[in-house]
């Protein structure tokens, strides 16, 4: 059976090296925003706090992926999407929780 290149992609020995990288190099917005303006406040911990959530849900995604039928593919990453948005605002400003 052949592979798709989403299967391949998923299936690369080298994907949670590429995760990290993705990850960091979306870090550098903020990091960013905080040369150039004012109104970005992002201390260490707040890096530290959304490196953990980009890689470690990433990395899940990755993982859960690899054991699911395909069909369930598009659920699971509306799913993970979801679910990575809400902890983001909750972390951030405790809109449901405060």
């Amino acid at each position: 059976m052949q592979q798709t290149k989403l299967e391949k992609v998923i299936n690369s020995p080298y994907i949670f090296g590429w995760i990290l990288i993705v990850s960091l190099g979306l870090l550098l917005i903020p990091f960013t925003a905080m040369m150039v303006t004012n109104s970005v406040h992002w201390k260490l911990n707040d890096f530290l706090m959304m490196l953990l959530m980009l890689f470690s849900g990433s990395s899940l995604l990755v993982l859960f992926l690899r054991k699911v039928n395909h069909k369930l593919w598009k659920w699971l990453l509306v799913t993970s999407i979801l679910i990575f948005l809400y902890i983001w605002t909750e972390l951030a400003v405790g809109v449901f929780f405060y």
